[in-house]
């Protein structure tokens, strides 16, 4: 696995930060000061620079397919028909406009078809994403449960970026299932939504009004935001190097302590 080239940047600028002190001085103390004055400097930098990135601001808007060119129609059109046929209802097309700032500000736009289900209780997402007009990634599929006590489970084919992964949620749980038909995502997704309930007594979320989307994505940006912020950043390097030389299939937060200490007491 390659690192991406955000954690390949910040290790290279960690590892010039620490040898060049003391290629520019023979003194041992004036090396070592501009040593502490350059990680200083970094630290500040990459934490203001990845903080205002993984915050940007976003806004829903409800959309149409053909305001995007590239879209993948045929994909979209088969997965819709296959979420129907299991029972999911569409309920809008929405474009989700993010304006992601790192070293400058680019515009990134999310397509999506939205479904709920009436007898389950959960949601479906159909989605793409483009940057300047360019499709940036396939077609991928998501379901997802909200559930009592801010617990949210879903099940994608979207692979995580690592600097979400770094900035995770301690109950916001996701299982990475690459190439798995909307079929196949819904009975993974039952299974262990099902568990949660038994383990934790939560049920699911069962309004899904325009109005819901609008404050979840908002709720996720501030929360994601805090979490990030409290971020060692160091550390978050570490995880993130970790994660895409090896990157997890799932997620469990604190299900997993809390099913663990459930099952001991049993």
């Amino acid at each position: 696995m390659r690192l991406s080239k955000l954690t390949g940047m910040c290790w290279a600028a960690f590892f010039f930060s620490t040898i060049i002190p003391f290629i520019l001085f023979s003194s041992p103390k004036k090396a070592i000061a501009l040593l502490v004055f350059a990680y200083v400097v970094f630290l500040i930098q990459f934490k203001i620079g990845t903080t205002k990135g993984i915050a940007c601001e976003s806004q829903f808007f409800l959309s149409q397919p053909e305001e995007f060119s590239q879209l993948d129609s045929e994909q979209l059109t088969q997965y819709t028909t296959e979420l129907e046929t299991l029972g999911f209802t569409k309920i809008f097309d929405c474009k989700l406009q993010r304006n992601v700032e790192f070293s400058n500000s680019v515009f990134v736009f999310i397509f999506g078809r939205i479904f709920t289900h009436p007898q389950l209780h959960c949601f479906a997402a159909i989605d793409q994403m483009f940057s300047s007009g360019e499709a940036q990634s396939r077609m991928e599929r998501s379901i997802v449960s909200d559930l009592a006590d801010n617990w949210i489970l879903s099940n994608s084919t979207r692979k995580i970026a690592s600097i979400w992964y770094v900035a995770r949620r301690p109950r916001v749980l996701w299982i990475f299932c690459p190439d798995s038909t909307p079929q196949e995502i819904l009975e993974s997704h039952i299974e262990k939504r099902q568990e949660m309930i038994d383990v934790l007594g939560v049920q699911p979320q069962k309004d899904f009004s325009w109005d819901f989307f609008v404050e979840r994505e908002e709720k996720s940006r501030i929360e994601t935001k805090r979490v990030w912020k409290r971020k060692n950043l160091i550390l978050g390097l570490i995880e993130a190097t970790l994660f895409e030389l090896n990157p997890p299939s799932e997620w469990m937060g604190d299900y997993k302590r809390i099913a663990k200490r459930k099952a001991r007491m049993q």
